[in-house]
């Protein structure tokens, strides 16, 4: 049984897999930084750690900033690779 699992496992590129998790946290980055940028225009806080420092923005940052920005990137591949097929 092992030896049938084992010819019909497909081969792995791993070349073409570390491209795609390379464009894939380049996408997250860009939404990170747009959202962070919202964030603090919000806020005005342009630079880290300016003024006195506020944890509600920093709570913000860490648990909606970040998912934000995964979830977009991950939906933006989603509708890309919908338009494509």
């Amino acid at each position: 049984m092992e030896e049938e699992y084992l010819k019909n496992k497909k081969k792995v590129d791993t070349t073409k897999l570390a491209m795609k998790e390379i464009g894939f946290t380049v996408l997250v980055m860009l939404f990170f930084v747009q959202y962070y940028k919202i964030l603090a225009y919000a806020y005005n806080r342009w630079i880290w750690g300016t003024g006195v420092s506020d944890h509600f923005f920093y709570l913000l940052l860490l648990f909606v900033v970040l998912p934000a920005s995964y979830f977009s990137a991950k939906y933006l591949v989603k509708v890309i690779k919908f338009l494509l097929n």
